[in-house]
């Protein structure tokens, strides 16, 4: 079954799931049971997944979008580790 979290939603309301650096330490099989579970929970109704993450190619950290339930990744800016620094659209 769902989390609540996911679960327990307003009808029309668009479902917003945000996360800063936490799923970089998820092992690979711990991953791939989150984004089942936003996939699963958009099966009735979209949600959206902001999230940050490593992102080796841009040297900072990525800031993605992520649309359930087909998945659909938009990375939205890059920034520095500390803030120091922020390039949308990269």
């Amino acid at each position: 079954s769902l989390p609540a979290l996911l679960r327990d939603r307003h009808e029309g309301a668009q479902l917003v799931v945000f996360q800063t650096a936490s799923t970089m330490y998820l092992d690979a099989g711990a991953a791939n049971r989150l984004h089942d579970a936003l996939h699963d929970a958009a099966r009735d109704e979209p949600l959206v997944f902001i999230s940050t993450g490593r992102a080796p190619d841009d040297n900072g950290f990525a800031l993605d979008l992520a649309r359930y339930p087909d998945g659909r990744v938009q990375r939205l800016g890059v920034f520095d580790f500390h803030g120091e620094w922020l390039e949308w659209g990269r």
